[in-house]
Parts: C-alpha cells; structure tokens; sequence
C-alpha cells in the first residue's frame, strides 16, 4: 500500500526533530562515524520523502530549496565523498526548521491530498 502524503509529511518532521535533538544533544559525538552517518540517513529520509510532495504545495514556499532537497538523497549516496560534515551541519542549522514549519502548518486538506512523486 502507498503511503500517503500524511504519512511521508510525519516522516520529514520527525527525521527533522531527530536530527535537530541529536545534534544539540550529542555534539560532542559529532565526530564519530556511526553518528554522522545517522544524520545523514535522517537526511535521506527527508530527501526522499520531500519528492512525493505535491508541487503547488512546494510552491507556497519557493525560500525552500526543494530541488537541493530532494537531490540530496543521489547525492549522498553516488557522490558521498562531495556530502562534507560542515556541510551537513549548514544544512541542519539553516534548512530544517523552515522546513518544520511550514510542514507544520499545511492544513489537513493539504494533507489528505495524494502524494506526488517528483524529481
């Protein structure tokens, strides 16, 4: 069964609020592999699930760089060696709570809306 765009909606927010709690948590891990590997996965996630987001719903907020998003998944798998921690971390500190919020506020018609797979 497809899962709906309430479904990949939830997924983005809580990969966000994942990510934003471990890199204030746990800082001092920041270094390690294991961790920032995390991240990045929590990143995949909302890559991934960003592209099944409608376009006109994309639109309302054209400030979030939804191409850069939801390449992000292709580039961190084929181009891992481009993906630097520092710039994961721009990405987590200026990407992801505009992001939040504006998932945040969609309405539930919004919501209940099909997914839409996008490049």
């Amino acid at each position: 069964m497809a899962r709906s765009l309430r479904v990949r909606v939830a997924d983005i927010i809580e990969a966000i609020d994942e990510i934003s709690d471990a890199t204030r948590t746990y800082g001092s891990m920041a270094e390690t592999w294991l961790f920032r590997r995390a991240i990045e996965r929590g990143l995949e996630i909302i890559s991934e699930a960003s592209r099944y987001i409608p376009s006109d719903i994309k639109a309302r907020n054209p400030e979030i760089d939804w191409l850069g998003m939801a390449n992000f998944g292709n580039v961190s798998r084929h181009g891992y060696d481009a993906v630097t921690w520092d710039l994961i971390l721009i990405t987590v500190r200026d990407e992801l709570s505009p992001l939040r919020q504006f998932l945040i506020d969609l309405s539930d018609a919004d919501l209940d809306r099909p997914p839409e797979k996008r490049p």
